[in-house]
């Protein structure tokens, strides 16, 4: 596999097309640790925005109205400009990871309201905590603001908002299945 992850995001429809014919257990065995999938805002996913409450708050870009968006929601999209911007942040294999506005993190949030050093993911005996490091704009999980220094349990598929930048916390495993399920999708489309 020649794919390789960058610390500003990979796009996530060129995943579709870099990870053609990578197995799941060798994209398994290459990232081993868990990502954030970047859910664009100013009206991203609009194909969700179906008329009811919710659907429609998310397409206008309220980040609080995502918090019971699902990947399997994800999974039925049609490729548009707005699955085009989504952005795919691989964490990089090591017990603590520094993400924020900072060149010098090992993951670089580009969105307004991201702090230079913003939060930190911790690894501890196979689970992993989010602990905001007294951010401007707080850090979140499913809408819940986390209290400054404090770990906090991150689970697979859940909603973080670090500033205005918003991401599902996914597992290799869902972003193999979310990749392979947009690939098999994009075909029957042509």
């Amino acid at each position: 596999m020649t794919f390789e992850p960058s610390k500003e995001g990979n796009r996530l429809v060129d995943l579709i097309t870099e990870l053609e014919g990578v197995s799941r257990d060798d994209f398994e065995d290459r990232f081993v640790s868990p990502c954030l999938l970047q859910v664009p805002v100013e009206g991203a996913f609009e194909e969700l925005a179906g008329g009811d409450k919710q659907t429609a708050a998310f397409a206008k870009g309220n980040a609080a109205s995502t918090m019971h968006m699902s990947l399997k929601d994800l999974e039925g999209l049609k490729r548009s400009r707005n699955v085009d911007q989504a952005l795919v942040h691989f964490m990089p294999d090591q017990e603590v990871v520094v993400v924020g506005r900072s060149p010098d993190g090992d993951l670089v949030l580009s969105a307004t309201g991201v702090s230079r050093r913003h939060a930190e993911f911790r690894r501890s005996l196979g689970n992993w905590l989010l602990v905001d490091l007294e951010s401007h704009n707080g850090t979140f999980i499913n809408g819940n603001k986390l209290e400054p220094g404090h770990p906090t349990a991150v689970l697979d598929k859940q909603n973080l908002w670090f500033g205005s930048y918003r991401a599902l916390f996914l597992y290799p495993e869902q972003i193999f299945n979310l990749v392979t399920n947009l690939r098999k999708k994009a075909r029957s489309q042509q």
